[in-house]
């Protein structure tokens, strides 16, 4: 007779019970559907919350930003050139998936007037303030990242011809402050000469759950921050209306950068902003414009890149020599018409468009897996000297320590459910053994061997095993289920940064923990086994 054969038989008995086995069984397989249950569920819980939270955080300031080097610790960029061919040398890295520009800037936004009154019935104007982070965007944004973000209202549509006034707000911001999409607000930036006024409308309203980043930032065009730094300069050319010793005069005007400018009119550099013509033709003209600034032995250097204008003079009549003054009518805001006895002028001007456009905060670097995050870095780190790769890890240390922590008490989870489940097992051989004692006697005074006995309750065991693994099983894929499409389970935002319990199937981990949990009480069940070479057959064996 089998062991097989013999294990079949007492599974069947098994499935009936008796008084005494039968509730220690099923306690068994209740124990152990627990702490499957309970393993796979806390496995399936911290994997996707680290997952939902390390994305959210890298979905708001990627997984690698490039800013320029040095010690600034403020949330005001230092301005860097933005270089083409340096994103495509990043894009070129394997793992890289996106390179957007960024910029950023503080300032505060003022809520709407609110009318209260005081003690004598005197009505007063009061007006929150908020000091915020501006975040500038360009038209490289990817707003996928924010897509499910944005509970109100849109994303900023980009206007390649003038920077947007559209601004989007986090729900805190919006609550405190009072505002709602498609409304006016104030905004405030700090510069040289003081606060610097500029007005914006409610684009949309954000939300991500994440405390440090809804009350801090604001997102709007990057080319508004551009110029509120004076990154760059931007030129204007235009035609003076006075004659000059008989010649016309053209001037050029520079805004930004150190406020200390070179021109060239198409003879070098000199601090000349002034040109005297005597135009006889058609003609076009063009000056050039950069800052400089001194070294210490006085010479003078080039500081950033240069802007350039343009203006096209269409001329009829003579136009030197000229006197006075010449009438002028404005067409629009590039076209003036100029006039006098013997001349008419129209000039089209054409301004700079700054090279403001050239400057940037910084990149930020997204990546295919976040697991390749420290070689991208490594690799992004050597390629330009003179700015710094910080990867988002050690940009937010605190969250993603605090993630990282979640790791262990998965382990002590599983390590406390195994022992669970190793002592419910072992108890419950023991028991059968016990009870099976005068089975055993005989089989012994038979010459069964003690393995082939041993081999039997090891299967005992096996089968109870395997259903309370079969039934954690399934319940812990119904819950997952149901918590997937439904969010049964809800979560305090404020405190856990999500707004329900995530859950997903993670069958790498659920299959190694399953493969584990039966390795392990396998071995516990073959050492319980051996207290059966211990039964004596001639003690057990009883005689009517």
């Amino acid at each position: 007779m089998s062991s097989k054969f013999i294990s079949k038989k007492l599974i069947k008995e098994l499935r009936s019970g008796n008084k005494f086995s039968k509730p220690i069984i099923r306690v068994s397989i209740i124990s152990i559907t627990i702490s499957i249950m309970v393993m796979l569920l806390a496995v399936s819980i911290v994997k996707n919350f680290q997952k939902e939270i390390s994305q959210k955080v890298v979905n708001f300031g990627s997984h690698i930003q490039i800013r320029a080097g040095g010690f600034n610790q403020s949330f005001e960029s230092t301005p860097i050139q933005l270089k083409q061919a340096y994103i495509d040398k990043i894009l070129s890295i394997e793992g890289v998936s996106h390179v957007q520009t960024f910029a950023l800037k503080p300032g505060i936004i003022q809520s709407k007037a609110d009318t209260v009154k005081i003690n004598n019935d005197e009505e007063q104007i009061i007006r929150d303030i908020e000091g915020v982070i501006f975040k500038g965007v360009n038209n490289d944004f990817n707003w996928e990242n924010l897509k499910d973000k944005i509970i109100e209202g849109e994303a900023i549509e980009w206007n390649s011809d003038k920077p947007s006034n559209k601004i989007i707000i986090s729900k805190h911001i919006s609550k405190k402050l009072k505002l709602n999409v498609g409304e006016a607000i104030a905004c405030y930036f700090i510069k040289g000469n003081g606060p610097r006024l500029k007005r914006f409308i409610v684009s949309g309203i954000y939300e991500t759950g994440l405390e440090e980043f809804d009350k801090q930032f604001t997102f709007i065009d990057i080319r508004h921050i551009q110029k509120l730094n004076d990154w760059g300069i931007q030129t204007t050319l235009f035609l003076n209306e006075n004659c000059f010793d008989g010649k016309l005069l053209l001037e050029a005007k520079s805004f930004g950068g150190n406020k200390k400018y070179l021109y060239d009119w198409g003879k070098g550099y000199s601090t000349s902003n002034k040109l005297f013509i005597c135009p006889k033709k058609d003609t076009i003209i063009q000056v050039k414009s950069i800052s400089f600034d001194y070294t210490s032995s006085m010479e003078r250097v080039f500081v950033g890149l240069a802007d350039s204008a343009y203006i096209k003079l269409s001329v009829d009549g003579n136009a030197c020599p000229c006197s006075g003054i010449m009438k002028y009518e404005s067409i629009d805001d590039s076209t003036r018409n100029y006039s006098n006895e013997s001349v008419s002028i129209t000039s089209v001007t054409k301004n700079g468009e700054g090279s403001m456009r050239y400057y940037i905060g910084g990149y930020e670097v997204f990546l295919n897996d976040f697991s390749l995050i420290d070689k991208v870095d490594q690799e992004i780190g050597v390629s330009e000297d003179l700015l710094k790769a910080t990867k988002i890890t050690d940009a937010y240390r605190e969250i993603f320590g605090w993630l990282n922590i979640l790791n262990t008490n998965v382990v002590v989870i599983i390590v406390l459910m195994i022992l669970v489940a190793i002592v419910n097992i072992t108890s419950l051989l023991l028991v059968l053994i016990i009870e099976r004692s005068n089975m055993i006697g005989l089989l012994k005074a038979f010459g069964a061997e003690n393995k082939i006995i041993q081999r039997i309750f090891v299967s005992l065991g096996g089968y109870i095993m395997i259903r309370g693994l079969i039934i954690g099983n399934g319940l812990a894929f119904v819950i997952i289920i149901l918590q997937k499409q439904f969010g049964l389970i809800k979560l305090p935002q404020e405190n856990y940064f999500l707004n329900k319990v995530p859950m997903d199937f993670e069958w790498l981990d659920f299959l190694i923990i399953n493969v584990f949990t039966i390795a392990v009480c396998y071995g516990i069940l073959f050492l319980a086994s051996l207290f059966i070479g211990r039964i004596n057959p001639i003690k057990t064996i009883k005689f009517n």
